[in-house]
């Protein structure tokens, strides 16, 4: 069983992000009128949650602000996953949707650059995760929810050759000042890898 695209996998499993590009400045009063006090703005600049939204909004407030982070992957060569690249990245959070969700945007050294959408579904007790990314552009949708703490996110995923399997992404260890994120390869029989990780250190006060 081979795996052609180790470095798509890689790119789905950093399905997270974090980039301190500058917020371009807003109309206070097209926010005002447009009935979203809770978004981000210059006094702000990570919004707020909204009051009204899922009590379920607080399980992701950890990574809301600006993170710098640590990161090992490893690729898939010879019918083994070995180590691949140690680096640099940037993570950065923010409430969205007039605070009913969170995005956030994750950059390496190398280029690659992710994003993410994430809400919470009282319906389903479940957090969906929208995530995509470019060069190459592709994306995947992640069901999410606490378990034991711990953030857990998969999805069903498949190669161009045909290989079947679940892509799980974990953080855990959540504090206000850091937090770490682990991404694994979950096979059909049920054994998993880890492909890779990353610590993150709050940047902001």
């Amino acid at each position: 069983m081979s795996i052609r695209s180790p470095t798509v996998l890689y790119l789905m499993a950093v399905g997270t992000l974090g980039c301190h590009s500058q917020l371009p400045p807003l109309d206070e009063d097209l926010i005002a009128g447009l009935g979203e006090p809770y978004r981000a703005n210059r006094d702000h600049p990570y919004g707020f949650p909204n009051p009204t939204a899922p009590a379920e909004i607080a399980e992701y407030a950890f990574m809301v602000g600006s993170f710098s982070c640590r990161l090992e992957d490893k690729k898939f060569r010879d019918g083994d996953w070995i180590p691949a690249r140690e680096g640099n990245a940037t993570w950065r959070a923010q409430y969205v949707m007039n605070g009913h969700g969170i995005l956030d945007e994750f950059r390496d050294e190398w280029g690659s650059k992710n994003v993410n959408v994430r809400v919470y579904s009282e319906e389903t007790e479940r957090w969906y995760v929208h995530w995509t990314t470019v060069s190459p552009t592709t994306g995947a949708v992640f069901e999410a929810r606490d378990i034991d703490g711990a953030m857990v996110m998969e999805s069903e995923q498949e190669t161009a050759s045909g290989f079947a399997y679940i892509q799980r992404i974990s953080f855990k260890d959540m504090t206000n000042d850091q937090y770490f994120w682990t991404s694994e390869v979950v096979y059909e029989n049920g054994d998993s890898v880890v492909i890779g990780t990353i610590h993150c250190v709050r940047d902001d006060p």
